[in-house]
């Protein structure tokens, strides 16, 4: 694999042309961009970034094309109708699950996990057509934007009574067309 514009070499990095400072918790200052970048991929991936990352005006994503492609079209599939908050929340979802330990630890294993994700099965993800908007709001996802409150698991609200995930999950919220979910304690 290549360098990267942000000179990562061990994977490819999205950028965008931001600057944002990212406050910690318990911290009088933010962390560094590359301290910030380090931990995201430690805690999305539990890697550790090898290249000395410095990406000026850019903030970078640890994440492959191959990864960011899955991302876009199962939110498109799964969410295109809905708002920003409802595309993040989706990716949200899927997040959670690869820091879990009930669930694959990659990103391609976790929606191509048998019977999870219907676009999966029923041919939606292979149609999908992921536009601008959509790419932005996995972004923000991948950036820490987070409403889900933990959840692992989503449906559509739709056919929702009486369903699996309403009898075996706790639902922890509903937003636009989708009820979320964590598992009962």
């Amino acid at each position: 694999m290549g360098t990267c514009c942000c000179g990562a070499t061990d994977m490819h990095t999205l950028c965008t042309l931001q600057t944002i400072e990212h406050p910690v918790p318990n911290h009088d200052t933010p962390m560094s961009r590359q301290e910030f970048m380090a931990a995201l991929h430690i805690f999305y991936i539990g890697g550790s970034i090898d290249a000395d990352i410095d990406p000026g005006d850019s903030e970078c994503l640890p994440f492959t094309p191959e990864e960011l492609d899955v991302l876009y079209r199962i939110a498109w599939a799964e969410a295109r109708g809905e708002d920003d908050k409802g595309l993040i929340l989706v990716i949200n979802v899927i997040m959670n699950r690869v820091r879990h330990t009930d669930f694959p630890n990659d990103i391609q294993s976790v929606v191509f996990a048998p019977d999870q994700f219907s676009p999966v099965t029923n041919g939606a993800f292979d149609r999908a057509i992921p536009d601008e908007r959509i790419k932005n709001a996995i972004h923000r996802a991948l950036q820490g934007e987070d409403y889900s409150q933990g959840a692992t698991f989503f449906r559509s609200v739709q056919g929702a009574e009486g369903s699996w995930h309403e009898r075996a999950l706790h639902r922890v919220l509903t937003h636009g067309n989708h009820h979320f979910y964590v598992t009962r304690r």
